[in-house]
């Protein structure tokens, strides 16, 4: 099958703006949680580690993977579906496999969902940035419908159906930076913070695709 599509290059464009999705506004969000015990440097330090963001925010300890996902659907007002509830489409995803996109999922937690028309329905691990949607559609040609899924759920999916390397290993030669003294308030929304790209794999173990 052909995955490359111009129109659906084209028609992305109208709906991109959906795609504000990136770890500094959910770590602002995480931060004024009532109650909460995760503190701005703790998820400063999170943000700039070599780790994708809801893997080191678990990591911390601090806050469970389900309700890591509740905080992503409240703050972008996405819905929760877990790929255990889901059930992938197995057509799609030996699709994909044979596309060669294997790696491209294992590297960001994304596991595919269904498809309709242009659409591609994706669970994501609690949330990823908004690049990682716009690189979906590049390798695919098809427009991606994000929903909320948990990290652990997406892992355990991923190793069971994509071979590979174990997903998300951070890469050993990846340093953390210094982090940021403060987080953006909720009021301005962590809009216009260049974010930096996650790394080509994620988490605790192995070495980078």
């Amino acid at each position: 099958m052909r995955f490359r599509s111009d129109r659906a290059l084209v028609d992305y464009q109208t709906v991109k703006q959906r795609y504000r999705y990136d770890y500094r506004r959910l770590a602002t969000a995480l931060a004024e949680r009532p109650g909460g015990q995760l503190t701005e440097a703790g998820l400063g330090a999170a943000l700039a580690g070599p780790e994708a963001f809801p893997w080191a925010v678990l990591a911390g300890g601090g806050i469970s993977d389900w309700e890591l996902s509740q905080v992503v659907c409240e703050v972008y007002g996405l819905p929760f579906l877990p790929v255990d509830r889901a059930q992938p489409d197995p057509a799609l995803v030996a699709e994909l496999m044979a596309a060669g996109i294997g790696p491209f999922l294992r590297r960001t937690g994304l596991v595919p969902l269904a498809k309709n028309g242009s659409l591609l329905a994706v669970a994501m691990p609690a949330l990823v940035p908004a690049e990682i949607l716009d690189e979906l559609q590049r390798v695919t040609g098809l427009i991606p419908a994000p929903v909320v899924g948990t990290v652990q759920t997406n892992e355990r999916w991923l190793e069971e159906h994509v071979p590979g390397e174990a997903p998300f290993p951070a890469p050993p030669e990846a340093e953390a930076k210094d982090p940021p003294a403060a987080l953006p308030r909720a009021a301005d929304g962590g809009a216009g913070q260049e974010l930096r790209r996650p790394p080509q794999a994620h988490g605790p173990r192995g070495q980078e695709q």
